[in-house]
């Protein structure tokens, strides 16, 4: 009984554990995996750093690419717009998700 109760203390604290880990820890994950081209380790970082932050511009572009790498267009197009959303002023982006939105035939979107 005593074993028992020291395992559900274990698996309770590092499920605690897991919990409070921040956005940038995931961000950072994600990064290190971006830079070592494992590209789908990284996605399952980024996106655990947006659940967490959904608001974070960064974690949305670098997810973005991260799902450009592995050609799942469509998310990584989501995304692109998400992050343009977030970050007004990161002008790259803006130009980035405006042509995408050109290529998508959005044309009214890619003007805003």
């Amino acid at each position: 009984m005593r074993l028992r109760a020291f395992w559900y203390t274990v698996l309770v604290a590092a499920l605690a554990a897991g919990c409070s880990r921040s956005a940038q820890h995931y961000l950072d994950s994600g990064n290190k995996y971006f830079a070592q081209e494992r590209f789908r380790e990284a996605i399952v970082e980024y996106r655990n750093a947006v659940q967490k932050d959904p608001r974070s511009g960064e974690a949305r572009q670098k997810l973005a690419e991260a799902y450009m790498q592995v050609g799942n267009v469509q998310n990584g197009f989501q995304e692109y717009i998400r992050a343009a959303d977030l970050l007004p002023r990161d002008k790259a982006l803006q130009v980035k998700a405006g042509n995408l939105l050109l290529l998508a035939g959005r044309f009214d979107d890619a003007k805003v």
